[in-house]
């Protein structure tokens, strides 16, 4: 499949897409119908990941708590060191203000 399409294009026709759904229902069905269940862990992985690295966890303490390799956790180091991670950080900080938050990411 050819696409010489810029990171920044497919972004912004992927926020788009994921956009059109009207419902919480839909997108969850847009999401389950696109990706693999391991793509689907792979990105609920990295917001555990980027959220324990963003609450000031260390990478080693972020790989005891939430598993993976060292270079993913690096990976998502790198990313918290970002400028655009201000942005994720604030959907972070609402988002753990929220009841599911817990229960859904960080059930014991």
């Amino acid at each position: 499949m050819r696409n010489n399409l810029s990171k920044s294009a497919k972004t912004k026709a992927l926020v788009s897409f994921l956009t059109m759904p009207k419902s919480r229902e839909n997108l969850e069905n847009v999401l389950e119908t696109l990706l693999t269940n391991s793509e689907i862990t792979k990105i609920y992985d990295r917001i555990k990941i980027l959220d324990s690295l963003e609450s000031g966890l260390s990478q080693r303490e972020t790989q005891e708590r939430v598993g993976g390799g060292i270079a993913t956790i690096s990976r998502g180091a790198d990313m918290v060191k970002a400028p655009k991670f201000n942005i994720f950080a604030g959907i972070l900080e609402s988002a753990r203000l929220q009841t599911w938050w817990r229960k859904l990411f960080w059930r014991s």
